[in-house]
């Protein structure tokens, strides 16, 4: 599964739990797939995360440099 189907399915399971129709054994074994879905998309963001780099060319030779959001974070890896 891909980081945009995790994140669909998740949204799903969202929506059904918040209807509130199902039983406890049922709405347990969504929880606990929706827990699994949130951990592979925060695995999946961090590895994002780590891959933001930007390739600066300086003195003819690119460096690596790490990525610094607009608001001026800087991601520590």
């Amino acid at each position: 599964m891909d980081f945009e189907g995790a994140m669909k399915r998740l949204e799903d399971i969202v929506n059904i739990l918040q209807q509130g129709n199902l039983g406890l054994e049922e709405s347990v074994n969504l929880f606990e797939e929706g827990i699994r879905l949130s951990n592979y998309c925060r695995d999946a963001l961090v590895r994002a995360r780590m891959r933001v780099n930007i390739l600066m060319e300086e003195n003819g030779l690119y460096k690596e440099v790490k990525y610094e959001g607009g608001n001026g974070e800087k991601l520590g890896f």
